[in-house]
């Protein structure tokens, strides 16, 4: 550094480099804690923390004193924080971390949003079984809980609730621990997934599955059975073995009687088709849904 002018190592044109300079001007001669980018003997740019102090004599600056820190290192370890930190708030899951007694810490934005979390300040006051139904709660404590202890994660679909509505949803959740240099529990942290819509997917997909399993059969019962009664109590079958319908029944119209009589039937009635009489007639008088179909003739 001797015999080295200050512009070979502090860039007169760097704006953190200028505001020490002028602050340095503007102060007398004398600042403390302000930080500059400069390049060292290889070439490297470091950050520094500085405290300066000028020798003026005549009304002129003659020497000035510098004492210099090496904060490079911790401002990359700032940077590299601020990017996680960043990362974090704008994903769209709910991610959390909690004291391992269960005192929430942190909650990002997404998750504030999901949960019903108005501020920073309502997470950090709030417990981790407070986002819980009362059944997922326990099994957090039951089955999670153990599993973080003895240092290892758990992922599993559980149910969380909306602070506000008591609304709930299932999440995609996976939960560790976050430890210290000497391998304590100090944290717990969980990633969660909001999976409202790939279970409706899933339960639309199982839906349309049984459709076709139900309609499968029931064109095969049609050519392979040939009794009519027969075949309306298979169709009734069906629909109750491959179709998952609690129960199934089919009824004939009896156009003179003015009445539908039940022509075959599956599943578990209850006394249903004795309790719900149907009358078709101007429309004024038909109850249930099959009353309905048979007046608007299409389905419900």
């Amino acid at each position: 550094m001797v015999g080295k002018r200050v512009s070979d190592f502090l860039s007169p044109e760097d704006p953190k480099n200028i505001e020490l300079i002028r602050h340095f001007v503007s102060s007398g001669y004398c600042t403390l804690g302000r930080e500059s980018n400069e390049v060292d003997t290889k070439g490297i740019s470091k950050v520094f923390l500085n405290s300066m102090t000028g020798t003026v004599e005549n009304g002129c600056l003659v020497r000035t004193w510098v004492i210099q820190r090496d904060i490079t290192e911790q401002r990359r370890a700032e940077e590299e924080k601020q990017k996680l930190v960043a990362a974090v708030q704008n994903s769209p899951d709910i991610i959390g971390v909690a004291t391992p007694e269960g005192r929430v810490l942190f909650v990002n934005r997404a998750g504030q949003e999901m949960l019903g979390i108005e501020s920073d300040a309502a997470a950090a006051s709030s417990q981790i079984w407070d986002y819980f139904s009362p059944e997922a709660g326990a099994r957090f404590g039951r089955e999670t809980i153990p599993v973080i202890l003895s240092g290892r994660s758990w992922h599993g679909e559980v149910t969380l609730k909306h602070l506000v509505t008591n609304e709930t949803f299932p999440v995609d959740m996976r939960s560790f621990g976050i430890l210290d240099e000497h391998g304590r529990l100090i944290c717990i942290a969980n990633v969660s997934r909001d999976i409202t819509e790939r279970k409706r997917a899933e339960a639309r997909i199982r839906y349309l599955n049984r459709v076709h399993a139900v309609m499968s059969d029931i064109s095969q019962a049609i050519v392979r059975v040939r009794d009519p009664q027969a075949l309306l109590t298979e169709a009734c079958r069906i629909a109750v073995e491959k179709g998952g319908f609690r129960m199934a029944w089919i009824g004939l119209l009896d156009t003179e009687a003015k009445s539908v009589r039940t022509a075959a039937h599956a599943g578990v009635t209850d006394g249903y088709l004795d309790k719900v009489p149907i009358v078709p007639g101007d429309g004024s008088g038909w109850l249930g849904p099959a009353a309905s179909v048979l007046h608007q003739g299409g389905h419900v």
